[in-house]
């Protein structure tokens, strides 16, 4: 009698991949997304490092901005957080006359305590001292306004100023809270492992103008059950009209001082060919965002004249001492 044949190595690697393949989907399966839940009295350390480079037609500027935070979780409430929120340090290098104007607008922001009403995800929903934060993000403009070098420009900041005093408790804790908001994208998703999630927000700006429109993605890159780590990537992109209809806004608002200079920025914006790209990647321990690294890219082309911003953004949060 013949013996039989053993499996051939082809046959028991095929096994053992489906083992493993089936093994892994079980993890999956169980796998159960750790919440935002930190310790009330907890104060937190949020470092934030943004590197711009700007490629103008060939000439190149480099700039890096540094914004350190103090984030305390005051209490505990039936559906979130209340938490305070505060810059304690921040510089800028760079061009030196845009440091020159940079160095008044922020210490304007410099000390100013927020306190903020959160989600359960720790997502800003409202800001309580909104009278007190309007009146200081007005310093900040009129700082920016008193030290910049072009009438136009001045002006449209100035007028700028009666659109900040529309800006709701809701809309101040979307536009005046640095890396907040983006920090909470990281918190509570609600993603399964394998699960893409796509959603078309809004983004405000604080002078009134037109919200830019996104799409987004956001999935789950890799998950460690043992570490509680979670990491997640986020790519947005922009849509080009509504940049155009916010540069527009913009120039809209210098007409007072210069009706044909706005008409014909306002031409050439119509003609550019505008995009904007982001990707973000989020580590998540315990259900917190502890740090983000994005690359944004910005450019706009003009009759073949090309601007090309490149932003790289990290954010890292850390237990205060």
């Amino acid at each position: 009698m013949r013996a039989k044949a053993k499996p051939s190595i082809v046959l028991r690697a095929g096994l053992v991949a489906g083992i493993l393949a089936f093994a892994a989907s079980a993890a999956a399966a169980d796998w159960v997304e750790p919440t935002f839940n930190p310790p009330v009295g907890s104060r937190w350390i949020i470092q934030r490092d943004l590197a711009e480079q700007t490629d103008d037609n060939g000439t190149l500027s480099a700039s890096t901005l540094k914004i350190t935070s103090l984030l305390t979780i005051e209490a505990k409430t039936a559906d979130g957080f209340r938490v305070t929120y505060a810059r304690t340090a921040s510089s800028y290098e760079g061009d030196p006359e845009d440091a020159a104007t940079s160095r008044p607008v922020l210490a304007a922001l410099q000390g100013l305590v927020y306190r903020v009403v959160t989600d359960a995800a720790g997502k800003p929903l409202r800001v309580e001292n909104l009278d007190e934060v309007i009146a200081t993000q007005k310093k900040m403009v009129e700082a920016l306004a008193a030290a910049g070098k072009d009438p136009q420009i001045q002006a449209a900041i100035v007028k700028s100023l009666g659109d900040m005093a529309g800006v709701d408790a809701a809309r101040a804790a979307e536009l005046y809270l640095d890396e907040l908001p983006n920090l909470a994208v990281g918190q509570n998703t609600g993603l399964k492992i394998g699960e893409v999630r796509r959603s078309a927000p809004t983004q405000h700006n604080m002078f009134g103008l037109s919200a830019f429109l996104k799409t987004t993605t956001l999935s789950i890159a890799s998950v460690d059950a043992a570490s509680g780590e979670v990491h997640l990537t986020l790519d947005e992109i922009t849509d080009p009209d509504s940049m155009r209809a916010m540069l527009v806004g913009l120039y809209e608002k210098t007409r007072d001082s210069d009706p044909a200079e706005a008409d014909r920025n306002i031409n050439q914006v119509k003609s550019m060919a505008l995009s904007q790209e982001t990707r973000t990647e989020f580590d998540v321990v315990d259900g917190m965002t502890r740090r983000t690294r994005s690359l944004s890219t910005t450019s706009r082309d003009l009759a073949g004249n090309k601007f090309v911003d490149t932003t790289r953004t990290s954010v890292s949060v850390s237990p205060a001492p």
